[in-house]
């Protein structure tokens, strides 16, 4: 018997179109033709938004260190620094209450 599974075992919005989904790295386009990207290492973490569509929502990230961290936003881009490289994980979104994606370092 064969079995199908989808490429991405990924939990996603339906309305989100997943872009790149690698370790480290994940970009995905709302339905508004804004793309947002989330890049997760140890030590940093960036979350940018491509100002060509016509999303009106920021960027949002949320990292995982010792604690999990509040929610940062910005209209283009979120730059997130752990020098003691603590890093575990994070969250992208690209409005308030838009769905969240988690991304883990490379």
């Amino acid at each position: 018997m064969l079995a199908i599974t989808p490429a991405s075992a990924r939990n996603q919005d339906p309305n989100d179109r997943i872009l790149r989904d690698d370790p480290g790295r994940f970009e995905y386009m709302r339905p508004c033709l804004s793309s947002y990207e989330l890049i997760v290492s140890r030590t940093q973490i960036l979350g940018t938004k491509d100002t060509t569509g016509s999303c009106a929502g920021h960027v949002w990230v949320r990292a995982m260190g010792d604690s999990l961290g509040s929610w940062h936003d910005d209209k283009d881009a979120v730059l997130l620094n752990s020098p003691n490289k603590k890093f575990r994980w994070a969250y992208i979104k690209g409005c308030s209450t838009c769905y969240a994606y988690i991304v883990y370092p490379e």
